[in-house]
């Protein structure tokens, strides 16, 4: 428990920034800690200096070829961790590859594109068919990780810093009043430059934007892009203002870590 306070910053470097990632406290990763199997301790690499590089969690049941979370500062760390995943696997029964589950755009997954390579490859048909790291996606409809917008007044407080910063991440400037109606609730945006504010009386120029609450939750997590969304209610808006919407609503897959799954 006492290296929590070390892998705290090395979860939320990896899986901190991705939509979705959960808010962690030390005694809470320091609990996490605690309560792992006694036969399926957390995996770390280490510097020779001594400070943490990056760690490895394994599932604990029979099915070790796929880990949970793997997260590391660099190759070299990430590197030592699967090289160590493999050898636990080794014999007459070894599978023919290893899982991990990274978020897409995981700067470990990069590493592993980078410099992973198949050493014989007189087997393959075609290189275009072929593969040194494979990527799956599973889609279901209505199905999996689901949420259910309560109150759209709550949300977009809730939210707001967060459109604040990502207006200002990507120096937009434009001005004037978004009304989003999301099924018989309506909420107000004021932009003005480089500022963004809910507003509680839109101008009567506002742009209004109606979405169905279903596809509107979809949105907000970055399931659906908020330009289909709009067409699939029929209604025609300008280039610029669907410019504004996807820096509010940017497209990109939720990820929430195995050990925050609850």
């Amino acid at each position: 428990m006492d290296d929590a306070a070390s892998v705290l910053p090395l979860y939320e470097r990896q899986y901190g920034p991705v939509t979705g990632s959960f808010m962690r406290t030390v005694e809470l990763q320091a609990h996490w800690l605690k309560f792992r199997p006694p036969d399926n301790p957390l995996w770390m690499a280490v510097h020779p200096d001594g400070h943490l590089e990056g760690y490895l969690s394994l599932r604990s049941t029979d099915d070790r070829l796929q880990a949970f979370e793997l997260a590391a500062d660099n190759w070299t760390a990430a590197l030592a961790l699967m090289r160590y995943h493999a050898q636990r696997l080794e014999g007459p029964d070894a599978p023919a590859t290893l899982r991990y589950r990274l978020p897409p755009a995981a700067p470990v997954l990069q590493w592993i594109v980078d410099h992973l390579e198949v050493i014989d490859t007189s087997h393959w048909d075609h290189p275009a068919d072929e593969w040194v790291v494979r990527s799956q996606t599973f889609h279901h409809r209505d199905a999996g990780w689901m949420a259910r917008l309560v109150d759209l007044t709550t949300l977009a407080q809730a939210m707001l810093p967060e459109w604040q910063e990502r207006w200002r991440r990507s120096l937009s400037h434009w001005s004037g009043d978004v009304l989003l109606m999301v099924g018989d609730e309506s909420c107000g945006l004021r932009i003005e430059g480089g500022e963004i504010r809910l507003a509680e009386q839109p101008s009567g120029a506002a742009e209004v934007i109606q979405l169905a609450p279903e596809v509107f939750t979809q949105i907000v997590f970055g399931y659906r892009p908020i330009d289909e969304g709009i067409q699939r209610q029929g209604k025609v808006v300008s280039r610029e203002l669907l410019d504004v919407l996807n820096v509010l609503f940017p497209g990109g897959h939720t990820w929430i870590t195995a050990s925050d799954w609850f």
